[in-house]
């Protein structure tokens, strides 16, 4: 089988530009093994411009002529694009799959008669939302069952989208490489003192991962920790690998972030606090875990599945997430600590309690978790299978469901203690009457037949509030 591959994102030799190229490397890295041969093609970089061999049979070709850094990719001069279209147009005609890394490709034209599979890395990006609705393909692989139900609120409503299958394939990971392992190296490379109690927030410089909220809880955690152990914290932040493209007097986001964030922790008087150093590469990630006492994921960012928290308890750090996204399901409650978007007086003293109590975090029974739910094997197969499936001219998985004329919670939104949630809003609803209608309903079924206004419900739909979905009891005709 012969499968080519876009990706918008950059493949480097060494480096892994985030968990959804981690993934493509793994997935692509299985193929040759398998003796499938493949092509990426991705962004030509000032840090990544030559091709080279991933594995044998598995080539990168870094010569896509796309604005190198995020946002806005697709700004660039109107040659280049055509020159991107024409090059990805005859990757595509010759191969058996052609396979969109992460959705985020607008030029359908150009693979009208090729087998094409689309993997949905995430469904908050503006490339990834436009990539997907612009698909004519007809298989769509999730990351995650959050991504997934997301697809299906939104493009069920979709005429033309109702024959797409949906096959959801969750990010693996290989448990011999994430594991405690010794950390005094990478701890002395990177001024780790050995009195310091350090906190992990190894994330991209986007205000939604959650900098602030960190600096927050942190600030808030005197309250619930002995003077001598507060005095010791510090927050490590690694300063993202794009830094560099952008120039250091830029004004983008990537350099400053990290100055506006050392502000922000003298204003909360924790002017020692944070600790910026080189970003991290992958084949280390597993050190910078390991020297960790806590990670922290508590942004308001739509984490399609949320690869650090994972990657974290699997080398025995335990981490806070928030109730945000993918966050709130792909790992249970009694396997990771879990608080509500903004609640800052709860996390600090979930901080509190973990730092207080190393033994309060079972490493052993969150591995056996991921080894049976999340493997990189798991993964790497179930993308070979749908990629099999779809050269044979086979769909895998589920249809897009239909609407209906009732209404339900959207995937997006959540009742949480501290109100309702909607990771797409970034805010907790202030709608009294649907509030007050949502906890009155336990299923969240709402209707006209409840002798709500229509013209509601209408307008909860269009503010994000609430999906279409059959009522219970009305099946689908078959």
């Amino acid at each position: 089988m012969k499968v080519a591959v876009f990706s918008l994102g950059p493949v480097f030799p060494q480096h892994v530009h985030g968990g959804s190229q981690r993934t493509l490397i793994s997935v692509v890295r299985h193929l040759a093994d398998q003796g499938h041969d493949c092509d990426i093609y991705c962004t030509l970089r000032d840090d990544n411009a030559q091709s080279f061999e991933l594995a044998p049979g598995a080539r990168v070709r870094p010569s896509l002529r796309f604005k190198q850094t995020f946002p806005e990719p697709y700004y660039t001069a109107p040659y280049h694009l055509a020159s991107i279209a024409e090059t990805l147009r005859t990757a595509a005609s010759d191969s058996d799959v052609f396979y969109i890394h992460d959705s985020e490709l607008v030029f359908s034209q150009i693979y009208d008669d090729v087998p094409v599979v689309s993997g949905v890395q995430d469904f908050v990006y503006p490339t990834t939302l436009e990539g997907v609705f612009s698909f004519r393909g007809r298989q769509f692989i999730a990351i995650s069952e959050y991504v997934k139900q997301c697809m299906s609120a939104t493009l069920s409503r979709l005429s033309d989208k109702h024959s797409t299958s949906v096959q959801v394939v969750p990010n693996g990971f290989d448990l011999s490489v994430f594991r405690p392992v010794d950390s005094s190296r990478m701890a002395s490379e990177l001024g780790i003192r050995p009195d310091w109690v350090p906190i992990l927030f190894p994330h991209r410089p986007d205000p939604r991962k959650g900098l602030f909220q960190a600096i927050s809880v942190i600030a808030a955690a005197r309250e619930h920790l002995p003077p001598q152990i507060f005095a010791r914290l510090r927050l490590l932040v690694p300063r993202w690998m794009d830094s560099e493209l952008v120039g250091e007097e830029s004004g983008h986001e990537y350099q400053t972030l990290y100055r506006e964030a050392e502000k922000y922790a003298i204003e909360n008087d924790l002017g020692r606090l944070l600790h910026v150093h080189p970003w991290i590469s992958a084949d280390r990630m597993p050190e910078y875990f390991s020297l960790g006492r806590l990670t922290l994921c508590i942004g308001n960012f739509v984490e399609a599945f949320g690869n650090v928290s994972v990657e974290s308890q699997l080398c025995g750090t335990p981490t806070i997430v928030s109730r945000v996204g993918a966050q709130r399901t792909v790992l249970p409650d009694e396997l990771v600590a879990k608080v509500d978007y903004g609640d800052i007086s709860g996390c600090a003293g979930l901080l509190a309690a973990l730092l207080l109590d190393e033994k309060s975090f079972d490493t052993q029974r969150f591995r056996e978790f991921v080894d049976a739910t999340y493997s990189e094997r798991a993964t790497v197969a179930g993308y070979h299978e749908v990629f099999a499936d779809s050269a044979a001219g086979r769909r895998t998985g589920t249809p897009l469901t239909h609407g209906g004329s009732g209404y339900g919670i959207p995937p997006w939104c959540a009742l949480t203690a501290h109100g309702y949630y909607s990771d797409y809003l970034h805010a907790y609803a202030e709608d009294r009457e649907l509030l007050s209608l949502l906890s009155a309903t336990p299923d969240g079924n709402l209707s006209a037949k409840q002798g709500i206004a229509p013209d509601k419900l209408t307008r909860w739909e269009a503010e994000g509030l609430l999906m279409r979905q059959r009522p219970p009891g009305d099946h689908p005709s078959r």
